[in-house]
């Protein structure tokens, strides 16, 4: 057993060696030729940059995923029929392998020649459909039995939804960075608390990767994830926030429950921002009852779908605006928005590690607790700096860089 630990160890450390390497050596290759490839994400009144910056951070990234892949199903090759591994592990890394190069493909595209929204719903579609076919599918979700048709509609519901959650709040400098960079370390601490090695594999040289892409994408950006970024490490989170979350009576058995609030822990900021946005760009245009009672029934149906389509279009009020707007900087936001999601998944390794019986004493009634009260204090502190600097100003100025319809911009030519 020593051995295959060591083996486990081996390819863990050679991806995040890889994950480094690759990082170090694409990226920089990425920000001098972004120019030439036509990958420049331009200024414009609802953006917050300032400068036209390069948007290929995927194509840096995307081969840490793949690689640790590879290292995960030659893993399962060499050590799976010695470790007792379920058989559906294969498939479900091989599901990862061509969702996550799927939505890469699709960001790509969009980064290169920008994609109506609608056909990168269709592709993000076709990818989902094609995945869940090496997913297994529990037979029940949070203990609650129910049709297999739709357990598959909600975990094809999960995978569309996460990745679009994570590349809508995609919106200033570190801040989607940094929250995967929570996500992947807590994921990470989850697959060792239930002994999911290969998860594992996946999770600690993403991070690694997110490190490193953190040098170039910390405030002022020298590059942006792009749509082939969010939308391959968004893939990956739906998958890994499944991985995690999925139950089985046995070992090595297939699993029989989804812990659905597992998941939802895990991307809870990113689902509540977009739930919200949703909501406010539908209700912004939603025709009122009246107009189906007194008026033309046509007119109701023109006006409902209007507002149906208002769904897509971008806006600035996400979290991070009202925050800037509110007078935090950038980097201000990004520690406060990684902070409350820090928070929230200290409380669920709090919970996690109170049902092991081995940990409960010291982990969950100690350490987790004592580390939930540290990032909430980093978050009260903020908060508290924030207001006594708003104070401190005089009534007739404006936060630097802040105005009332969103942070100064200069024109590009």
């Amino acid at each position: 057993m020593s051995e295959v630990f060591g083996f486990f160890v081996l390819l863990t450390f050679l991806a995040c060696v890889f994950a480094w390497a690759s990082s170090s050596v694409l990226l920089p290759f990425c920000i001098r030729h972004a120019r030439r490839w036509g990958s420049l994400d331009r200024p414009n009144p609802r953006k917050l940059h300032q400068m036209p910056t390069p948007r290929l951070g995927g194509l840096g990234i995307s081969p840490t995923i793949w690689f640790a892949c590879a290292m995960a199903l030659f893993a399962v090759d060499r050590v799976g029929p010695r470790l007792d591994l379920p058989a559906y592990w294969n498939p479900m890394l091989v599901g990862l392998l061509l969702g996550s190069g799927g939505m890469f493909l699709i960001g790509l595209l969009d980064d290169l020649k920008s994609m109506s929204a609608s056909r990168k719903l269709l592709g993000q579609a076709l990818v989902a459909a094609v995945v869940i076919a090496f997913l297994p599918i529990p037979q029940s979700i949070m203990g609650i039995e129910l049709p297999q048709s739709l357990s598959l509609f909600l975990i094809f519901g999960w995978l569309l939804v996460v990745p679009n959650a994570i590349n809508l709040m995609d919106g200033i400098d570190g801040l989607t960075s940094g929250m995967l960079l929570v996500f992947l370390l807590t994921a990470s601490v989850l697959a060792v608390a239930g002994q999911q090695s290969l998860l594992l594999m996946i999770s600690l040289p993403l991070a690694v990767t997110i490190i490193s892409f953190l040098r170039f994408n910390w405030a002022p950006a020298k590059i942006f994830l792009g749509d082939s970024g969010s939308l391959s490490l968004g893939f990956v989170v739906a998958y890994l926030s499944l991985g995690v979350s999925f139950q089985s009576n046995s070992p090595g058995g297939h699993p029989q429950n989804w812990s659905l609030w597992i998941s939802l822990l895990l991307v809870s900021v990113w689902l509540a921002d977009t739930s919200i946005a949703v909501a406010r760009r539908y209700l912004s245009k939603a025709p009122r009852l009246k107009i189906f009672l007194k008026r033309s029934k046509i007119t109701y149906f023109l006006l409902h779908q209007a507002a149906i389509r208002n769904i897509v279009r971008p806006d600035c009020r996400h979290l991070h605006h009202l925050a800037l707007r509110s007078g935090f900087s950038v980097k201000s936001t990004v520690f406060l928005i990684s902070a409350s999601l820090l928070s929230i998944h200290f409380s669920l390794l709090g919970f996690w590690l109170f049902a092991q019986s081995e940990t409960k004493n010291f982990v969950a009634a100690n350490l987790l607790p004592s580390l939930l009260i540290c990032s909430s204090a980093v978050i009260f502190l903020q908060i508290v700096d924030q207001v006594r600097k708003k104070r401190s100003l005089e009534p007739s100025k404006e936060i630097p860089g802040i105005g009332a319809s969103g942070p100064e911009r200069k024109e590009v030519a």
